[in-house]
C-alpha cells in the first residue's frame, strides 16, 4: 500500500478513498463528494489519498473514455491507482454491484459500461464543469505514457 493511502481512515480492511462520501461515519463507496471532486480538478488532489498530485497522473475508465480522453472517475497518483486496481472489489471485478462512473460522452450517448476498464497514465488533466460549475468529468491532456487493460 502506498504511504499516502496508509494514512487514510479505513472501513474494514480497505482505506476510504478521499472522494468517497461519508455519512454518519459510514462510507458510501458508490458516491463521490461533489466538493472533493471539484478539489481534485482545482487543487490537483489524488482522488484516493487526497494528497497533491504532481505529474504524471493515472486515470481509469472504459475503452470509449480512453479513446475520447474523457473520464468520469477522478485522477489519482499512479501508485495509488495501481493499489486500488489490485484491492478494490468493484475495480478488480470481485464485487460487480458498482460500475465505473461513466464519462460525460457515455452518459450523453446512454451507453452501458462494459466489464473491461483501461488504466492510463497521462502527463496532465483538466476538470470539466457543467453550467452550474459542478465537476462532471476529467479530460486527459498530453499523450498517454502507459495503458493497461483491467479485466473484470
Amino acid at each position: 500500500m502506498p504511504d499516502n493511502l496508509a494514512t487514510r481512515p479505513r472501513h474494514g480492511r480497505y482505506p476510504i478513498p478521499w472522494v468517497t462520501t461519508v455519512r454518519d461515519g459510514v462510507p458510501d463507496f458508490r458516491v463521490h463528494d461533489d466538493l472533493r471532486r471539484w478539489r481534485v480538478a482545482t487543487e490537483r488532489r489524488c482522488q484516493l489519498c487526497g494528497f497533491t498530485m504532481g505529474r504524471p497522473v493515472a486515470m481509469i475508465g472504459t475503452a470509449r473514455s480512453a479513446d475520447l480522453r474523457t473520464f468520469g472517475e477522478p485522477p489519482a497518483h499512479p501508485a495509488c491507482m495501481d493499489y486500488a486496481v489490485a484491492v478494490c472489489p468493484w475495480l478488480n471485478g470481485s464485487d460487480a454491484s458498482r460500475r465505473p462512473m461513466p464519462s460525460v460522452v457515455d452518459v450523453m450517448a446512454r451507453r452501458l459500461q462494459p466489464d473491461t476498464l483501461i488504466l492510463v497514465t497521462v502527463p496532465d488533466f483538466e476538470g470539466m464543469q457543467d453550467l452550474d460549475n459542478r465537476t462532471i468529468g476529467y479530460r486527459a491532456l498530453g499523450d498517454y505514457t502507459s495503458t493497461r487493460v483491467v479485466e473484470r
